[in-house]
């Protein structure tokens, strides 16, 4: 099974695609571009502008008020740290949402995601090259529940079997 869509997200928010985003946008992103889309979570720059893009009816316009929201690492492993302390649920800039923002990164990620498609159709890329670096934590894998499943399923047959094998051996 091919699953690229953790790859593309992480190489999309680590940055790996800021180069062709800025030649998309025609113009460097300046720093506190740059720093934002760092930050940048749920909520935020990237999300709000997909929003003014496919669905502008459903954003209230005062997003441009919008505050950045920024938390550190520490504070990002919480549960639901984006409505603690007051957070109003998003993470990143908001306010700097823009409809072109959203297209040309959105071509950008429609790009890559058919180089990876046709790579993998035409065997010049196997699955494990573009997996998410979450793959080797079996609790992020999608088939986690099932195969937790069939080895606590194995775990139990093997205590019973453990267990209770003595006892028939004696009768």
């Amino acid at each position: 099974m091919a699953s690229f869509t953790g790859h593309l997200a992480w190489e999309f928010l680590r940055g790996r695609f800021l180069p062709r985003i800025e030649a998309g946008l025609g113009r460097p992103l300046s720093e506190a571009e740059r720093r934002a889309f760092s930050e940048d979570a749920h909520g935020g720059w990237w999300e709000t502008s997909v929003m003014l893009l496919l669905r502008p009816d459903l954003v209230d316009d005062r997003y441009r008020q919008l505050p950045a929201a920024r938390y550190s690492f520490s504070e990002r492993l919480r549960s639901n740290y984006a409505l603690r302390n007051g957070g109003q649920g998003y993470v990143g800039h908001p306010a700097m949402a823009d409809p072109a923002f959203a297209r040309v990164t959105t071509q950008v990620l429609m790009e890559e995601a058919m180089a990876v498609v046709d790579g993998l159709l035409d065997g010049r890329l196997r699955p494990s090259e573009r997996r998410s670096p979450f793959f080797s934590i079996p609790f992020f894998r999608t088939d986690f529940r099932r195969a937790a499943g069939a080895t606590a399923a194995a775990a139990a047959a093997l205590a019973a079997w453990w267990v209770l094998g003595p006892q028939r051996r004696r009768r």
